[in-house]
C-alpha cells in the first residue's frame, strides 16, 4: 500500500506537541476535548509548564496555528489563569447490576489509591468498575488522548497517536491510529465515518482489522 501523509487545510492536533503562548512556551497538549455527538473538538488541555502552574482547558477558538511540531494559541500566558483548571480523579464505583439498599449506584464512590487499592471502613465484596471524573470540562464532553484505545466489537485495533482537524468547523475529519502490537506495524488513518462511538473507555469504529491494513498508511514525522 502507498504511504501517505495527510496534508489537509486545518489544525494537525498532535498529541505531546509543545503548546506557544503569544509570549512563550507554556506547556504541552496532553488531551483534546470532544463533542462525542458531532466529534467536534471544543477544547485543549494543555499540560502545565514554565508559563503555567496548572493543567488548563483552553478553548480552541484560541488557536491561531498548529502544526506536528507546535500549537500557537493567540493569548498571553497571564491570560491562562482566567480557563479552567483540568483535573481527573479516577473512582470505583459498584457495577450496574449491584443491589444495594440504602445508596444509588451513582452515590457511592471510592477513591483509587496508589497500587490499585480502595479505601474502606470494613472490608466488603462488591463487583466494582473504574471511572473517571473530568473536571474542568462539561459532564457531556469526552476526551481523547495519545493512547486512548480504538477498538470494534472485538478487539482493541491500535491506540490514537493524534488527530486531524477542520479549521472552520472544528470537526475532526481523521484519526492517526498506531495500530496494536499483534498487527503488522505502522500507523493508519481512519476517516471519522467509520468512527460508531466516542466515550470514556475509547472509540469504537465499525472497522474489521482486514478493513484497518486496507486504509492508508501514515509516517509519522518525529
Amino acid at each position: 500500500m502507498a504511504e501517505e501523509r495527510v496534508t489537509e487545510e486545518g489544525y494537525v492536533f498532535d498529541i505531546g506537541a509543545d503548546v506557544y503562548c503569544a509570549d512563550g512556551r507554556c506547556g504541552k497538549l496532553a488531551k483534546v476535548v470532544v463533542d462525542p455527538g458531532t466529534h467536534q473538538v471544543t477544547d485543549l488541555i494543555v499540560t502545565k509548564g514554565f508559563l503555567q502552574k496548572e493543567d488548563r482547558v483552553l478553548p480552541v477558538s484560541v488557536v491561531a496555528n498548529s502544526t506536528p511540531e507546535r500549537i500557537d494559541l493567540s493569548i498571553r500566558s497571564d491570560e491562562l489563569k482566567n480557563y479552567p483548571k483540568y483535573k481527573e480523579e479516577e473512582f470505583r464505583v459498584p457495577a450496574p447490576d449491584w443491589p444495594h439498599d440504602h445508596y444509588k449506584r451513582e452515590q457511592v464512590f471510592y477513591w483509587m489509591l496508589p497500587y490499585g487499592l480502595i479505601e474502606v471502613e470494613q472490608p466488603v465484596v462488591v463487583p466494582m468498575i473504574r471511572q473517571k471524573v473530568h473536571h474542568g470540562i462539561p459532564s457531556n464532553r469526552e476526551v481523547i488522548g495519545r493512547g486512548t484505545p480504538v477498538r470494534n466489537a472485538l478487539d482493541r485495533l491500535g491506540v490514537v497517536d493524534h488527530l486531524l482537524v477542520e479549521r472552520d468547523s472544528g470537526r475532526i475529519t481523521h484519526l492517526v491510529v498506531r495500530k496494536a502490537p499483534w498487527l503488522p506495524v505502522g500507523y493508519r488513518i481512519i476517516p471519522m465515518d467509520k468512527v460508531v462511538e466516542v466515550d470514556d473507555e475509547g472509540i469504537y469504529v465499525k472497522l474489521s482489522g482486514e478493513e484497518l491494513e486496507s486504509l492508508p498508511s501514515y509516517t509519522p514525522r518525529r
